[in-house]
Parts: structure tokens; C-alpha cells; sequence
């Protein structure tokens, strides 16, 4: 349980950090609040794009998925071993909220105010990708996971259907590494 509370703080500094940094560089964040009908579907979309790719990911057996499957099973064992499905909702909630407020409402916009808005979304899920590589192939993952939620914010122009993407898509792929740990142990 306290891993799981540190792993909450964790993401919330993301989002106060966030938050520091849209207020210092002047980027709006309010107007991207609202979700609209087409924000919920958009966020839909999302999740169900993001489940492909965690499908092709966790059920083929090219090596390189397969060492993303080892290190994530290692890594979310010794983060959330014992956590529950709620302790797993508010990391992917408060996760969902954060990262998005950094890298689309915050660094996206930042760069879009002064780039060319796909040389902005590039820029900004190269960082997202690095920022998750726990292996290169997962890094591409995570690159192509990133550009999903951009795209999500910028036919939204709703960070909330971004976050709703995210926190939704983070919920069930732990739900799914911990159902399947459960399976294994026997």
C-alpha cells in the first residue's frame, strides 16, 4: 500500500510541476477543461487504439515484446504487488490527469505557440517515449501511445478526453498485468 501512495504523489507532482510550468510560460490551460460528446467518443477512440497496441504487445511472442512484458511484470510486481483495483484506479487517475497536464495542455501547446503543431506533437512524445523507456521497443510503444493522446487532445481540444484515454487505458492494462500475475502464481 505505501508504494502505491508514493506512486500517487508521484503522478500528482507531475501535475503540480504542470501546473507551476503553464502558469510561468502563460499556456492556457482552462479552455482544454470542457469534454463534449465528441471529446467522450474521441477519448473512446483512444482507448480502444491504446488496447490494440497493449493486445499486439502482450500476446505476440517477437522477443523484444516479450522482454517489454519480463521488465513491466518486474517493475508493476515490485511497484503495485499487493495493490487492489482501487489502489490501481488512483494511480491510473491521478497518472491519466498529470501526464497529460504536462505533456499536451503544457509542453504540446508550448511548442505549437512557436512550431508547426506536428513538429510540436513529435517533440513533445519523443520526450513522453523517453520519459517511459524502460526498454527501446517500448519506447516506440510509448512514442506511438503519445501521439494517440495528442491526437485525442487536438481533435478534442479537451485535455479531459486526453486524461480520460489515459487514466482509462492505464486502469485496465493494470487490471490485466495484475489478473494475469494472479493467473500465473496459480
Amino acid at each position: 500500500m505505501r508504494r502505491v501512495r508514493f506512486a500517487v504523489l508521484f503522478e500528482a507532482a507531475i501535475g503540480v510541476v504542470a501546473l507551476l510550468a503553464a502558469w510561468v510560460l502563460g499556456v492556457p490551460v482552462r479552455p482544454t477543461l470542457g469534454l463534449d460528446w465528441r471529446g467522450v467518443v474521441l477519448a473512446g477512440c483512444g482507448v480502444g487504439l491504446l488496447l490494440l497496441l497493449f493486445a499486439l504487445t502482450t500476446r505476440s511472442d517477437w522477443p523484444p515484446f516479450r522482454r517489454i512484458r519480463v521488465q513491466l511484470e518486474q517493475l508493476l510486481e515490485h511497484l503495485f504487488g499487493n495493490a487492489g483495483p482501487v489502489g490501481l484506479l488512483a494511480v491510473a487517475v491521478v497518472a491519466g490527469i498529470s501526464e497529460e497536464l504536462l505533456f499536451r495542455a503544457v509542453i504540446q501547446q508550448s511548442l505549437a505557440a512557436h512550431l508547426p503543431t506536428l513538429t510540436a506533437l513529435v517533440i513533445t512524445n519523443l520526450v513522453f517515449a523517453l520519459l517511459h523507456a524502460i526498454t527501446p521497443t517500448y519506447a516506440v510503444l510509448a512514442f506511438v501511445m503519445g501521439v494517440v493522446l495528442s491526437l485525442v487532445f487536438l481533435l478534442s481540444g479537451s485535455l479531459i478526453a486526453a486524461a480520460l484515454a489515459h487514466g482509462i487505458y492505464d486502469f485496465i492494462a493494470l487490471l490485466v498485468f495484475r489478473a494475469q500475475r494472479r493467473d500465473a502464481a496459480g
